[in-house]
């Protein structure tokens, strides 16, 4: 079967259907689009970087027919490398985006369809996962600075290589504002608590942690750092 210029037999252990006998509701295209909160509740939004042996448009098609394609998006991102590995020579980006109340749901959902597949999946010391925290409701200013005076206690649950690393410098400004300020036009946003994604998405972005294809990993880092961002310390955390 082709699709956009591939040929393949099955999709994520099961044989698939023409793309045009997809419900209308559910279609590639739509986990290339960009995903946005569409009612006022918090929204998290996580982008886990990952290697594969599937390419980024079966990927598409993987999360189609799993119905995942309005919650999760794949794209491109030219910092992540395979490392030499033939078995997974693909690289791309997952950005899943749902309400703080829902975003453990989808995450099971979403590493259970990684399971169940035929394919190859892994991360590697060049992927990261990024967790972007919804500040419409919030003062950003004071969740930056609950973050950074816990900054040292959140690096103890991360993997060395996280710690001298260029796409996540460690902050120097204990304020967002400065935050912004210091690399102001030369990259502000490759901090461990990255500034600028407020002004693009209404979030505060934290840039630290490694690639994991974990999900309760993630579930604790999540629970960490809005333990951190609501009541201005570290709280104990399963799973981190």
């Amino acid at each position: 079967m082709k699709v956009q210029g591939y040929t393949y037999t099955k999709v994520g252990g099961l044989r698939v259907t023409p793309i045009t006998q997809l419900k209308r509701k559910h279609h590639p295209k739509f986990a290339r689009e960009y995903k946005k909160p569409v009612i006022t509740s918090n929204y998290i939004g996580i982008e886990i970087e990952m290697v594969s042996d599937i390419n980024l448009e079966q990927m598409a098609v993987l999360l189609a027919l799993n119905k995942l394609d309005h919650r999760i998006r794949v794209m491109s991102d030219g910092s992540i490398s395979s490392n030499g590995d033939s078995e997974v020579p693909y690289t791309f980006e997952i950005n899943i985006l749902d309400t703080e109340y829902n975003i453990n749901n989808t995450l099971d959902k979403f590493s259970k369809m990684l399971v169940d597949s035929d394919f190859k999946f892994k991360t590697n010391l060049s992927c990261g996962t990024h967790i972007h925290f919804d500040m419409r409701n919030r003062d950003v200013e004071e969740a930056y600075s609950n973050l950074y005076d816990n900054l040292d206690s959140i690096l103890k649950t991360v993997h060395p290589s996280r710690l001298d690393n260029r796409y996540c410098k460690r902050n120097k400004a204990s304020t967002h504002s400065e935050a912004q300020d210091i690399y102001a036009g030369s990259g502000a946003r490759y901090q461990m608590l990255n500034p600028e994604s407020y002004s693009k998405h209404q979030t505060l972005e934290v840039r630290v942690f490694e690639g994991t294809l974990d999900m309760d990993k993630i579930k604790g880092w999540i629970s960490m750092c809005l333990g951190i961002i609501n009541n201005g310390n570290l709280k104990a955390v399963a799973n981190v």
